[in-house]
């Protein structure tokens, strides 16, 4: 998941800027994935810490993240 994450930024980058935005808001929109990122951090941890389940919840996570590529995928294709 690590990788994913790291490698979307500069992807991120190139896409909107195909699509039109300039180098300022997609630097905004970037830095504010990133403080929700990090403010998500606290409850999705106690989250985990409380849950018996914690197998479920990464087959969850990798699922979000196959449908948003998949979303930027085909959004790609248009």
């Amino acid at each position: 998941m690590a990788d994913v994450q790291a490698g979307i930024g500069p992807f991120l980058g190139v896409f909107l800027q195909r699509h039109g935005w300039q180098t300022g808001p997609i630097g905004t929109v970037m830095t504010v994935g990133g403080v929700a990122g990090m403010l998500a951090t606290i409850p999705a941890g106690a989250l985990i810490d409380h849950t018996t389940k914690k197998r479920l919840l990464v087959i969850v996570a990798a699922l979000c993240t196959i449908s948003a590529s998949l979303l930027l995928l085909y959004n790609l294709a248009m």
